[in-house]
């Protein structure tokens, strides 16, 4: 695939490391695996928070509970 006039000086030969807007829709495996690890910990922060609110407000229902 050529590359896209106007968006980068022309290159003398495509390579590897060719840039985004060389190859458009190019998405190296790299990316999809930084990607792919970013979900994974956001999925396990979410997961940690909902725990420690469940938590947090089981402590608190407890605590109602010897009050009353």
């Amino acid at each position: 695939m050529a590359p896209r006039d106007g968006f980068e000086p022309p290159a003398r030969r495509l390579t590897v490391v060719c840039s985004t807007a060389e190859l458009p829709g190019n998405i190296s495996i790299t990316h999809l695996i930084v990607f792919n690890l970013i979900i994974i910990k956001c999925n396990n922060l979410i997961k940690q928070f909902k725990e420690l609110t469940i938590n947090y407000f089981f402590k608190i229902f407890l605590a109602i509970l010897e009050i009353s």
